[in-house]
Formats: structure tokens, sequence, C-alpha cells
């Protein structure tokens, strides 16, 4: 699972095309700076309220389009700055310090500092039992902002994980002031789905479709692709004949159409299919 989420940010970030691509994509047919950049393909279910701190019906692929984390996994699992842009271990391993990235914006403008940092974990920690699966949330004893670009937080005992959990989709991801609940609790619900991602969810009808648009405001590199379309499409056949006809761009994921449909793309040189590598073994 994660080697194919990896795959479709791949794609979404820089428009490569790795997983069934049909014969020509609409960009091939446009005159160049026609129109927008827009990649569309499907799911079989809603994206959900893409609550940062929530999980289901919340789907992970389009929480990490619009929220980031501090740290982030690179090509080959090791961690990587993002949010904060480096941090401090102390010797026996409990306080962990970091550094944040100065100057990054949320997609609605506002500032992304320690404040922020700290009003997000005490929406997590006020659903803590909630989180109970997650490691690092039983460990951590107490957190503080140090200053504008400075947060901490010190473990009950020396957590091997902490940077690995960090850099999970869910639920240590940081929310806009703005989108935050009159009280606080973001379990309940978020006025908005405001992040520091490259991604900001411009249109939404639950259970038709989704529309993404790149944020203006972001810090990192920016995505080629303008606009991401989700297309909600229960049934594996209708999705079929819609990637087909040309009206989705790409099927990307487990289960989306039978094994003998993939098999029959497989053999059909219109398309461009791939299979990603097992990454980890479930029981």
């Amino acid at each position: 699972m994660k080697r194919l989420l990896k795959l479709f940010l791949m794609l979404v970030f820089s428009l490569v095309f790795l997983v069934a691509c049909g014969e020509k994509t609409k960009e091939e047919n446009k005159p160049e700076g026609a129109e927008k950049k827009t990649l569309t393909i499907s799911w079989n279910q809603d994206i959900g309220f893409l609550n940062p701190h929530a999980y289901l019906p919340d789907q992970f692929v389009t929480q990490g389009m619009v929220y980031e984390g501090l740290v982030n996994y690179g090509e080959n699992g090791e961690i990587l700055p993002s949010l904060a842009e480096s941090w401090e271990i102390s010797e026996d391993g409990k306080t962990y310090t970091f550094h944040l990235r100065k100057g990054v914006k949320f997609s609605d403008g506002s500032d992304f500092n320690a404040e922020n940092v700290k009003k997000n974990f005490d929406s997590i920690f006020l659903s803590k039992e909630r989180h109970s699966w997650f490691g690092l949330t039983e460990h951590i004893s107490s957190y503080k902002v140090v200053d504008e670009y400075t947060f901490e937080f010190v473990l009950d005992e020396a957590y091997t994980p902490t940077l690995y959990d960090l850099a999970m989709i869910r639920p240590i991801r940081f929310l806009a002031d703005a989108g935050f609940p009159d009280d606080g609790d973001t379990y309940k619900g978020i006025k908005a789905s405001i992040g520091t991602g490259p991604w900001i969810l411009k249109e939404h009808k639950k259970d038709e479709y989704a529309i993404f648009e790149k944020n203006p405001n972001y810090w990192g590199e920016k995505p080629l692709l303008d606009e991401v379309v989700i297309k909600i499409i229960p049934d594996a056949e209708t999705r079929a004949l819609q990637f087909e006809a040309g009206e989705l761009d790409m099927i990307y994921g487990n289960g989306l159409i039978s094994y003998d449909t993939f098999k029959s793309y497989q053999a059909d040189p219109k398309y461009k299919t791939a299979i990603s590598e097992p990454m980890s073994t479930r029981y």
C-alpha cells in the first residue's frame, strides 16, 4: 500500500504517468497553453471530510495531498525534513526539539508556526484514546512552544519509531487555525480543509467527484499539474468503460478493475500498465 501511495503522489507531483495510461492523454491533443493540465482518475468511494486528525471515511491519499507533517519519508524509507527543517534528540532519547521551516503559508495565506503546531497537538490529544493504535501519542508526556519557530515534546521513555510515526499521513498533520471548530476538537469535524500541502480542495460533491487545484502558496516544489479530478465510480466495469472512452487518464489502486480487465490492458499496446512491488507483510 505504501508503494502504491508513493506511485500516486509521484504522479500528482510530477506529471509522470506510471499506471494504465491511455493511448493519448488529453494534454497531447491540446494546443500549447490552451488549457490547464488536468489529471482525471477514479476511486470507488468518496474522499471523506479531509480532516487531518481523523480516519475513515477520510482517505489518506487525499489527506496527504492537502496536509503535511514535520518530517516525511524519502524514496528509500529514510526520514527527510518537511515542515521541520531540522531537529535535535536529547542523549536519553526522550526530548525532541524541532526547528520549523520559516515562511511556510497555509493555503489561506496564514502563517505556519509553533503556536499552530501546539494547537494541532492540543486537538489530537483531546481524542488521544482514538489514536491508541498510534504508538507516539501513547509516549508523548508533554509538549510546548519554545519560540515562534521551535517546538518541543518530551516522551515518557525513548521510543525508536518517533520520527517514522511523525512521517505517517495521519494523525499528526497540521490544519490552519481557520479550519478549527470553535471548541478546538477537530475529531468532531473541521470548518475547512486548509493545509500547507501542494494541493487545495477546490470543489467536492459527495459520492460524485472531488477537484483539487495546486496551492499557489506552497513552499516546496510546485506540482506540474494544475488540477486533479477524482471521479467516484463504485462499479469496476463502469470505471473501465470510462477509461477506455478517454474520460479517465489513469486507473490507480488495488481492486479498482478486475484482474481480467487489467490483463487485457497489459496485452493492448494502447495502454501502459505497472504493478508495484510489495513493500510490507500483513498478518
